[in-house]
């Protein structure tokens, strides 16, 4: 497989509108690492995020990992221009409205083998609400969720950040999977972080 950190650092958004990227992070909290990504269509056209042998190229990269039955939060900074969290496929994702400093949150639990939706929906409100009570002027707390347990059986949601000189620009990654079990880009979102 082919190294093709630059050429996702060049045009990240471009690179994502037509490149699966898989990105599995089962651990608990944010860590921030040197990272490379893969790519070789002739291969595994999906793009895989690794860690990189010496010498090879790379970037920092902020990672929000994930486990069955918790819940994952942590905050950006300037530590990292790029953000990537483990596929979405039934678990929530959320993320404060502060461009510069965004608390993100990763949060998956189920009940008696479903998706428990109340629980994730309470867990992100909670968790989420301390940060930006400050900053809301209603009783909603200023935040973004994704949900992905009402998605298609056929899709996965990728959820990346992208670091600017204004903050940070979060994208929803929309795959399926098609005939030969290979993922397809079916679309790219910007969530709407603006207050």
């Amino acid at each position: 497989m082919a190294n093709v950190t630059r050429r996702f650092m060049a045009d990240p958004v471009g690179f994502l509108r037509t490149i699966p990227c898989s990105c599995p992070a089962q651990f608990i909290g944010l860590r921030t690492l040197r990272l490379k990504i893969e790519y070789d269509p002739d291969d595994l056209p999906v793009a895989q995020i690794r860690t990189p042998n010496h010498g090879e190229d790379g970037t920092q990269f902020h990672l929000l990992g994930w486990m069955n039955e918790d819940v994952s939060t942590g905050y950006l900074n300037s530590g990292a221009n790029y953000f990537f969290t483990g596929p979405l496929t039934g678990c929530t994702f959320a993320v404060d409205k502060n461009w510069y400093e965004p608390h993100v949150l990763h949060v998956n639990y189920t009940h008696h083998g479903a998706m428990d939706v109340g629980a994730m929906r309470a867990t992100a409100n909670w968790e989420m609400y301390e940060d930006t009570s400050i900053l809301r002027w209603t009783d909603t707390p200023n935040i973004t969720v994704v949900e992905s347990h009402n998605r298609p059986e056929d899709e996965r949601y990728n959820i990346f950040g992208v670091r600017g000189y204004l903050g940070w620009t979060f994208y929803q990654q929309v795959t399926r999977i098609v005939g030969n079990g290979n993922l397809q880009v079916r679309a790219l979102y910007k969530l709407d972080t603006a207050f």
